[in-house]
């Protein structure tokens, strides 16, 4: 059977996006486990039985059907309009990491603390042998990273999971890929598919073969990084594995998968360009401010600004919106 087919036969055995694992739901979730290891002979070996068996332990796994699915799934089983991501850490007791606050608009994800609300730029290190510029493991942090990946594994397998199949890149030049994360941090989940672009589990094409995979395992920030923002990568010629040890998203969903572009593409023989663009729509009366190389060049009122710009840059800028 195909990866897409398999994901079908997990959605139809579990046709309620449940809190609750099964039986059914599980034997689903071992199917696709041992999809992900038929069709992608690329998978190291050790890491597809660590994945497997991950898997095969955890509670119960999260397929999204649909976007309003996974915008609901962040304010937790209740439905409630404040959630609490709360995890019993060792010699630590209950911690909050967030409370999601549900909005006319969304999702309002608050951090419990300051450090946790931007991204640490030296969060990211490397546990392979590949050549690289960034701090390694090993010598970071004083062991090898595979003691640390099968506590990781261990971890997510005694928990509720959220698999939520991406696109590195872009829909229609990127690269399969997954996330693996706890049900209550959905919200990290829903982050992904706002950067990423999300993507139905009945949207998986036949043969689906992962380039990178991120996991996601918030208490390991507390009991092996002195409360820092952690992502370790590990690289191999076919799969870029990103762990993130920590919720604020980044570091993983947004810079790491960056990275897995970059290392992507020094194989391949293409670049990544990183860039940001956005329209944005509001009934208010917001003042728009236009920037070029980290200097304002004009700003003002909407209206002023859209109909009568005073900037050659800001001209061109528009212009290419309107031509198009």
């Amino acid at each position: 059977m195909t990866t897409q087919a398999l994901l079908q036969q997990a959605k139809a055995a579990c046709p309620q996006l449940a809190w609750l694992g099964s039986e059914e739901k599980n034997r689903a979730i071992l199917q696709m486990a041992d999809a992900i290891e038929a069709n992608a002979d690329v998978i190291l070996a050790a890491n597809t039985e660590d994945l497997h068996a991950a898997l095969m332990k955890c509670r119960s796994i999260a397929y999204i059907e649909t976007q309003e699915e996974l915008d609901e799934l962040v304010f937790g089983p209740t439905h409630s309009s404040r959630y609490d991501v709360v995890y019993n850490i060792v010699g630590k007791g209950s911690v909050k990491e967030a409370e999601v606050i549900r909005c006319k608009n969304g999702a309002s994800v608050n951090f419990m603390e300051d450090y946790m609300r931007r991204r640490d730029p030296n969060s990211m290190v490397i546990s392979d042998d590949l050549p690289t510029d960034k701090p390694r493991f090993a010598d970071v942090y004083g062991y090898k990273f595979s003691k640390l990946r099968k506590e990781t594994m261990d971890w997510l397998g005694s928990q509720r999971l959220i698999m939520l199949p991406f696109h590195a890149g872009g829909r229609y030049y990127g690269y399969d890929s997954l996330m693996i994360c706890p049900m209550n941090a959905a919200f990290f989940a829903l982050s992904l598919a706002n950067m990423q672009g999300f993507e139905s589990i009945f949207d998986v094409k036949p043969g689906f073969t992962p380039r990178g995979i991120i996991y996601v395992a918030p208490p390991f920030r507390h009991t092996h990084f002195s409360g820092k923002q952690v992502v370790v990568h590990q690289r191999s010629e076919t799969l870029h594995e990103v762990f993130s040890y920590n919720l604020y998203p980044g570091p993983s969903a947004k810079k790491g998968v960056f990275s897995m572009l970059l290392d992507i593409g020094e194989h391949e023989g293409w670049i990544t360009n990183h860039a940001s663009a956005a329209l944005l729509e509001t009934p208010y009366e917001n003042e728009i401010v236009f920037m070029h190389e980290g200097v304002i060049l004009e700003q003002g009122a909407p209206e002023a600004l859209f109909s009568d710009p005073q900037h050659q840059q800001t001209k061109d800028f528009l212009a290419r919106f309107r031509n198009s």
